[in-house]
C-alpha cells in the first residue's frame, strides 16, 4: 500500500504497460461475374487497404516496437 505524504515526490514505482491485442478482419466479396484476376485483385486492395489501416493505427497508438 502507498501514501501520498504531500511532498510532491513520487511515491512506488512504475512499471511498463505491456499491450497486446488481436485485429481480426472479416469481409465478403461479391463477384458478378466470373473472373477471377478481378476477384484476386480486389481482395488484394481491401487487403492491403487492411494492412495499412492496422500499421497506421499502431504508429498513432505508440504501441509499435
Amino acid at each position: 500500500e502507498q501514501t501520498d505524504d504531500g511532498s510532491g515526490a513520487d511515491v512506488g514505482t512504475a512499471e511498463a504497460a505491456e499491450v497486446s491485442y488481436d485485429v481480426t478482419f472479416t469481409y465478403t466479396i461479391t463477384v458478378k461475374a466470373v473472373d477471377i484476376d478481378a476477384a484476386v485483385n480486389e481482395a488484394s486492395k481491401q487487403w492491403n487497404s487492411r494492412q495499412r489501416f492496422a500499421a497506421e493505427l499502431l504508429i498513432d497508438t505508440g504501441l509499435t516496437g
